[in-house]
């Protein structure tokens, strides 16, 4: 996708306060995948139904992702 000038450049949206940015490392289906995250953990993160047809996600993307305060137990 461009952003209609020609160039083929995206905009890179940065995290917000309570996202981080994370390595895709595994599909497992049924909308889940295995994320390593870039404070060195890894995660189990569901991709939402808003992007399962328009944004394909593969392993090694990098994607952004919002931890969920209870998965930090």
């Amino acid at each position: 996708m461009s952003n209609g000038d020609g160039d083929g450049r995206n905009d890179l949206r940065m995290p917000d306060d309570d996202e981080v940015f994370a390595e895709v490392v595994e599909m497992l289906g049924a909308n889940r995948v295995t994320v390593r995250c870039a404070d060195g953990e890894e995660r189990t993160a569901r991709i939402p139904g808003r992007m399962q047809k328009r944004v394909w996600i593969r392993e090694d993307d990098i994607v952004l992702v919002e931890p969920w305060d209870w998965q930090d137990e």
